[in-house]
């Protein structure tokens, strides 16, 4: 099941993002290393976490967390634009019609077909949400080997820097 959600109120949404937060903290703190806020030492939410935010999260049949993507709005903040611009060989994409893909996630907790099958759903829902809402690009940061991966998916990507 597909959950996306703005930082809704109701309970569904609200477990669903605290899977969401637990999960980036277990990938992005535990695993990966990365020096980021934690909030009640168990959820990984930084400044970008705002009600601009928009999130798509995968859910299993038992209601937990498999994967899930924040994605923002580029005419505000965002971490491309704002931390990393001198990444950009030309100027940093922005508009109404672009997001920032930011957190993409894959529960630690599945085997490793779980979460590629948990990747391509994830990576399908991105490109139907574009096509749904006017979105006409997409952007982020990424290592040159997590960028390797992303124009394997089919996608017609470039990366706006040096690799």
């Amino acid at each position: 099941m597909m959950e996306m959600t703005d930082h809704g109120h109701g309970a569904r949404e609200s477990a669903a993002m605290r899977a969401m937060f637990a999960a980036r903290k277990e990938v992005f703190i535990d695993l990966l290393g990365w020096d980021l806020p934690v909030l009640a030492d168990r959820f990984e939410v930084d400044q970008f976490d705002t009600p601009a935010a928009e999130y798509l999260i995968l859910l299993g049949p038992d209601h937990v967390h498999r994967a899930s993507a924040r994605l923002l709005r580029t005419e505000g903040e965002h971490i491309l634009g704002h931390l990393y611009p001198h990444l950009c060989t030309g100027i940093v994409p922005t508009g109404p019609t672009i997001r920032e893909i930011t957190r993409f996630c894959l529960d630690r907790h599945q085997r490793s077909a779980e979460r590629r099958s948990a990747r391509n759903q994830l990576v399908s829902t991105l490109a139907d949400h574009a096509i749904r809402h006017g979105i006409t690009d997409y952007t982020g940061v990424a290592e040159q080997a997590w960028f390797d991966q992303i124009a394997r998916f089919g996608w017609d990507c470039r990366a706006l820097g040096p690799s």
